[in-house]
């Protein structure tokens, strides 16, 4: 059994081909499990690739009714 390995947030963002913005928005907003030390955030490997194999959810844009 392999240790799992963390990675920081410019390395993880890059294996999920987002920005690191945009995947500190997603740990914030408990979309994707994320750990803080310090100041440092830094992802498990592992949450990284259940989050790929889940799919990733686009946003659920409401339809505005103009009247």
């Amino acid at each position: 059994n392999r240790i799992n390995r963390c990675l920081g947030l410019e390395e993880a963002a890059s294996k999920l081909s987002v920005s690191p913005l945009t995947l500190r928005r997603w740990a914030r907003d408990k979309k994707i499990e994320s750990v803080r030390l310090g100041r440092r955030l830094v992802f498990r490997e592992a949450s990284l690739e259940a989050f790929i194999d889940a799919g990733i959810q686009p946003a659920q844009h409401q339809q505005r009714n103009n009247f």
